[in-house]
């Protein structure tokens, strides 16, 4: 029930019940303060049901009569009625029967356990679960429906929840009684619609927080990235400097660079029985080919961003190198220099790195 309809039937027993009483404490009982005080609070309850409440259900439905508006009345006729009927009994008959008495307290009671009602009476849920289910990401194991139990633990038109084993118990029921697949991180699954949407479908992982409806989303985003930021390694004590990092860098993407290429082909020397003539053969057909293949990948890849780490070096650290100047000079013109350029290059920054603070 909305705070309107809640609100409509507070007001309703403070109009009924002090106006009805206010009459027997001012004329019957002779306490005409306290029974003005009474009448005046009924009255007050009467204004805000017409001010706040029967206005707008009138409004609501211009042909009908409205079900409050018809409530207020038939009460309020049966307390006047009763009213009447109690006092005329009481100066004909000095006592009131035990039929009076019956009847007025039968109608207070009506009046409480209706606006007692109300204000217990909880409204249905926007959020509505059809079903969810919790196992493995990876497949395998025991899939257990978790649908009960979540819709157990929604709260008004919400449902935050923390996606751990042991949090599916309501009561005595445990709806996770076990692992569903010892080791493995689990997801939670669920299907669910919102204020009469279409359902949909949405999954979260162990650990994590469940929060429906998904308008909560950017929430629970928020809460994973500080999640993450928390789970991720605090830096040491003694970082390493920025350009020393670059210089590691690019000595990676060098031998990565060349295990892409592999070693060079090999081929038979003069000193197992092959002439001069057919060793330079080999050679011009088979190895430099691919030194010139691996010259030229390397000058697409490399041309311009080493040149520019070793003047980094220079102007940043005051690190220059007649050897390194001398290889990338080598690696850059040669229309097939040896191999053994690219890792002299790969050893010799390597070595320069370490000198590097900045």
């Amino acid at each position: 029930m909305e705070a309107e309809e809640r609100w409509f039937w507070v007001w309703l027993s403070i109009y009924l019940v002090p106006l009805g009483t206010a009459p027997f404490i001012i004329w019957e009982w002779k306490y005409p303060v306290w029974g003005t005080i009474c009448g005046i609070v009924g009255l007050g309850g009467l204004l805000m049901l017409v001010r706040d409440r029967l206005a707008t259900t009138a409004s609501k439905l211009p042909i009908r009569i409205s079900l409050k508006i018809l409530t207020v009345i038939t009460l309020s006729m049966l307390v006047g009625q009763l009213i009447g009927y109690e006092i005329a009994g009481r100066r004909a008959n000095v006592q009131m029967s035990s039929a009076q008495w019956w009847l007025y307290g039968l109608t207070l009671l009506f009046i409480v356990v209706v606006a007692s009602a109300a204000l217990s009476k909880k409204k249905p849920s926007k959020l509505v679960i059809h079903w969810a289910n919790y196992r493995a990401v990876e497949g395998g194991g025991e899939e257990f429906q978790v649908g009960d139990c979540l819709r157990q633990l929604i709260s008004g038109d919400s449902l935050v929840f923390d996606i751990e084993n042991h949090n599916f118990v309501i009561g005595d029921k445990n709806f996770v009684p076990r692992d569903p697949l010892w080791g493995k991180e689990k997801r939670l699954e669920v299907n669910y619609s919102y204020g009469g949407d279409p359902p949909v479908t949405t999954s979260r992982r162990e650990h994590g927080r469940l929060l429906l409806p998904e308008d909560s989303k950017i929430k629970w985003l928020a809460g994973e990235v500080d999640r993450l930021k928390a789970a991720q390694p605090r830096p040491g004590q003694y970082p390493i400097p920025q350009l020393r990092w670059k210089v590691v860098t690019t000595v990676s993407e060098l031998q990565g660079f060349l295990g892409e290429h592999g070693d060079e082909p090999h081929i038979a020397s003069i000193l197992s029985g092959r002439t001069a003539k057919e060793y330079d053969q080999d050679l011009a057909q088979i190895v430099v080919p691919w030194r010139a293949k691996v010259a030229s990948a390397y000058r697409l890849r490399f041309n311009d961003s080493l040149p520019k780490l070793r003047d980094e070096m220079a102007a940043r650290a005051q690190v220059t190198d007649a050897i390194l100047n001398d290889l990338i000079h080598k690696a850059t013109t040669e229309a097939s220099p040896d191999v053994t350029i690219f890792k002299d290059i790969i050893q010799r920054l390597w070595e320069l790195g370490l000198k590097l603070n900045a």
